[in-house]
């Protein structure tokens, strides 16, 4: 399996990127660590992966934004809307930026408030595109670093694990061992007693 994922990367780079690109249009959040994590044994282009990866996520932001102004435009799913989330059209009012920010890293509130960007008065699509660009070189760093930095650690982890099986193994025959040392010592106690 491995050897065939490595030769589908080495001969279909192009597609790989494609594929990056779309999954970030989506959700990016394990393609984007995956793909760094490729960069660090040098599989991907590390220039190519980040262009590729803010192209996508930038395209899949500003097509949320835009749905959120259109959704905005239906007065029953505004109104709707509204009711459930008034906290987040409250800190994007307050700070735009910060609430961008935190929601790349929050599971599942992403994509809402990038909705709710697109429909809140005020956020005209300049202001909420240059401070998205922002979040999103943050967001790429943190993530693609940690992608980057596990596959560093993961030969000392492995490492480790090796160790760490001949420990288990070793734990393993001794716990075999007493348990027949006691099983013959009270034994010779049963027959001793008779």
């Amino acid at each position: 399996m491995e050897s065939l994922l490595m030769h589908f990367l080495d001969n279909y780079r192009i597609l790989v990127y494609f594929v990056i690109f779309l999954a970030m249009i989506i959700e990016g959040d394990v393609i984007l660590f995956v793909s760094f994590f490729l960069v660090h044994y040098g599989r991907l282009d590390l220039a190519t992966v980040i262009t590729v990866s803010v192209s996508g996520v930038m395209v899949g932001n500003v097509l949320w934004y835009r749905f959120g102004r259109y959704l905005e435009k239906i007065d029953f799913i505004e109104r709707r809307a509204q009711k459930f989330t008034f906290l987040i059209d409250r800190q994007l009012g307050k700070n735009s930026f910060r609430m961008i920010l935190l929601s790349k890293f929050t599971y599942g509130l992403h994509h809402l408030t990038i909705m709710r960007a697109g429909a809140v008065k005020g956020i005209n699509f300049f202001q909420y595109f240059k401070r998205d660009f922002v979040a999103t070189l943050i967001w790429i760093s943190v993530i693609g670093g940690l992608g980057y930095a596990f596959a560093a650690s993961i030969l000392l982890i492995k490492h480790y694990f090796r160790f760490a099986q001949i420990v288990i193994l070793i734990l393993f025959l001794l716990i075999i061992f007493s348990f027949r040392i006691f099983s013959m010592i009270g034994k010779k106690a049963i027959v001793i007693k008779k």
